[in-house]
């Protein structure tokens, strides 16, 4: 999957990052400019599929919400065939530095 990245060379884990999202460890491709690209697709795909199960006990209207909300993660990632989403755009580039 992470071959079609430009110029990456790795994958690997990272530092804390703190920058105003999360401060749990994150994943990222760094290319051979030694830019950090985060990579939080696979916390999406988890958490979207997890996320219909963990409704079932509010009931069928939270059952819904969540599977709504799962379709539009996998129509921003064309079905976690892309990295990075649709919606993205560099106003949203966050360095790991």
């Amino acid at each position: 999957m992470f071959t079609d990245i430009k110029n990456s060379d790795q994958f690997e884990t990272v530092q804390k990052v703190a920058k105003g999202w999360s401060s749990d460890e994150k994943y990222f491709i760094q290319t051979r400019e030694q830019q950090r690209l985060l990579l939080r697709v696979s916390d999406v795909a988890h958490s979207s599929l997890y996320s219909i199960k963990w409704a079932e006990k509010f009931g069928e209207q939270e059952i819904d919400g969540m599977a709504q909300r799962c379709l539009k993660a996998f129509d921003d990632y064309e079905d976690f065939k892309r990295y990075i989403p649709k919606w993205y755009t560099e106003k949203y580039h966050i360095s790991a530095d």
